[in-house]
Parts: structure tokens; C-alpha cells; sequence
């Protein structure tokens, strides 16, 4: 549409769309809120308008060009008397009511998925937790029905309202029916044929109840398993263990523990006393004679040269007397 069709709608009646509509529903908003009796009325291709009043389906026009009157909206008219004369001799020029805009032929998306965790028991303490995901494809198949819901749901209908109101009511049952399924974990993993049967069916059954056909459905689950935790065993302690443990605490008993494996079997009683640490270092004592005896305080054996101590008398080697020559 040009700007100067636009600006010759903002000045008229009629009631028609702006370009190509995009979302399956379109809410159209009527100048003033009101459908004026001899405006036009055009109806896209593969569209319908559909007309209500309150919480009810009034009319449904399909497409094609059109002069809005009570011979076009019949039960609009019957049920707000439009063809009546007031007083003054004249008839309704206009009347409230909700306008939008439907594609029929347009299949659309809706996302499923669980609302809250699926947990199957499996064992003692074993179980296994179960999320699913995907997408349903669906067509509107009973404008009436659909509206009707819809309509009862929610006080304005919006263009995202039939997709939301669909995956609720998808993601609800679904999680409810496999919570309470008897399927093992062993189907979830494999996608096995009468779990996808068991879900299509069910999914088929809950969009036919709103008026919606399901063109196709994929879905995919996440299985986590969970085992029970090993259990630890418990070391047995003493009567004379026992009554250590009261008398020094825990803690004390800890770090004795740990002193011992450090200090090779010192203890450490307290916080303020380290161990001692053995010494891996040893020293050694020289016990040769050449280090034995000083040269100056020793006596020379002067028979064989041999030295000796100095207090000796006589020669340790030879057994000279010490000063003298033999």
C-alpha cells in the first residue's frame, strides 16, 4: 500500500490489512473500535475474518471484497438488532465488536517440552531422570472450535495466543501422561516404537480437542541416570581407643595421627610443641695416630724414631726407654 492509501484509510472506514500478514492470527484494530454499516471490507487471499462478540464466534468471512452491512453479518445483526428503527426513525450506523484476520491454510510451530522433572525408580536408591523436547507442526481444522477457546481464555486475543494456548496444553498432558507411563529407561533411550506411537497418539488426540490437525511431530529425550552412593566402612574402635578419644578429643587424636607419620614416632602433644626430628647427618671421630698425638707435646723414641706421648717412659714400639739409646 502507497502513502497515499494510507492516508486515504486513516480518513475512511474501511477495514483491510496493511501488506502481507506475517503471524497466523492478526488483530485488527477497528477506528474507534467500531465496524461502520456501507464501509468496505476486503478479505486477503487464503484469509478469513473472523467476528466476535464477548466470548463468542459471531461470523466468519472469507476472502474477497465486501460492503459491511446486516444482510453480511446476520448474526451480528440478529443478535444486536442492527435493522431496528429507534424512535427518531433511524437505524445503527455502526456497532463494536473484535476483528482478526486468520490464516486457514498456514501450518505453524509449536514447541513442547517437560514442565517439570520426569523421575522413574529402577532399584534400591537408583533411579533415572527423563527431559524431553521438539516441535509439533499443526492447521487451524475448526476456526470455531479454536476461537471458542480461545476466547474463553483470555479476555484479548493476541497473534501468539493459539500457539501458547497449544503448547500448554501439549507440554501439561504430556508431562503428566509419561510420569505416570511404565516405560523403561531403556525406551527412552532407543526412541522405541511404542513410546512414539504412545506419544503421537496422544498429542493427535489433545490438538483434535481444540480444533487443530498435527501434521507431524519430533521429539527427542534426555536420559540421566543416578546410582546409589558406596557406602564407607566403619572402622571399629576399642574400649581403650574409645576412652583415649574422650579423654584427648578428636582433634587431639588427629594431629597425633599425623605427627606420627611425619616425625617417624615423635609426638606432639600440643600446638605450641613441635618435634624433635631425628638428625640423618652423623659425625665421625678421627682415631688415627697421626691426629691422635700433637708433634709438640709428643717425645721421639730416639732408638727407632717412633713418636709417643709425652708423659710415656718408654717406647711403645720398641720398648726403648724413652731418652735413651740402646
Amino acid at each position: 500500500m502507497n502513502i497515499f492509501k494510507k492516508i486515504k484509510k486513516l480518513f475512511s472506514n474501511e477495514v483491510s490489512l496493511d501488506g502481507e500478514p506475517v503471524e497466523l492470527i492478526t488483530p485488527y484494530q477497528l477506528k474507534n473500535d467500531k465496524f461502520k454499516i456501507g464501509a468496505k471490507l476486503i478479505v486477503p487471499k487464503d484469509m478469513v475474518l473472523v467476528v466476535t462478540l464477548g466470548n463468542k464466534v459471531m461470523e466468519v468471512i472469507n476472502e474477497g471484497e465486501y460492503q459491511i452491512s446486516s444482510a453480511l453479518m446476520p448474526n451480528v445483526a440478529n443478535k444486536l438488532r442492527l435493522d431496528k428503527v429507534d424512535k427518531y426513525g433511524k437505524q445503527k450506523d455502526s456497532f463494536s465488536a473484535g476483528a482478526y484476520f486468520v490464516k486457514t491454510n498456514q501450518s505453524f510451530e509449536v514447541n513442547i517440552s517437560n514442565y517439570r522433572k520426569l523421575r522413574y525408580t529402577q532399584g534400591y536408591k537408583s533411579y533415572f531422570i527423563v527431559k524431553f523436547h521438539g516441535k509439533v507442526t499443526c492447521k487451524i481444522a475448526n476456526l470455531n472450535k479454536i476461537f471458542g477457546i480461545l476466547l474463553k481464555n483470555y479476555p484479548r486475543i493476541k497473534s501468539d495466543s493459539a500457539e501458547f494456548l497449544i503448547e500448554t496444553i501439549l507440554n501439561e498432558n504430556l508431562t503428566d501422561k509419561l510420569d505416570r507411563a511404565t516405560y523403561a529407561k531403556q525406551d527412552y533411550q532407543d526412541k522405541t516404537t511404542p513410546l512414539l506411537n504412545f506419544v503421537n497418539d496422544k498429542i493427535k488426540d489433545w490438538t483434535s480437542s481444540v480444533g487443530v490437525t498435527t501434521e507431524n511431530v519430533e521429539i527427542e529425550f534426555e536420559v540421566k541416570e543416578k546410582l546409589p552412593k558406596e557406602k564407607k566402612e566403619k572402622v571399629k574402635k576399642t574400649k581403650e581407643e574409645k576412652q583415649v578419644e574422650k579423654q584427648l578429643g578428636t582433634e587431639v587424636l588427629e594431629k597425633i595421627e599425623v605427627n606420627n607419620t611425619e616425625t617417624e614416632g615423635e609426638v606432639a602433644m600440643y600446638d605450641d610443641e613441635q618435634p624433635k626430628k631425628k638428625s640423618k647427618s652423623k659425625k665421625y671421630v678421627d682415631l688415627s695416630l697421626d691426629n691422635l698425638y700433637d708433634d709438640s707435646e709428643s717425645k721421639i723414641c730416639q732408638n727407632c724414631g717412633e713418636k709417643n706421648r709425652k708423659d710415656a717412659l718408654t717406647c711403645y714400639k720398641c720398648g726403648a726407654k724413652i731418652g735413651e739409646e740402646e
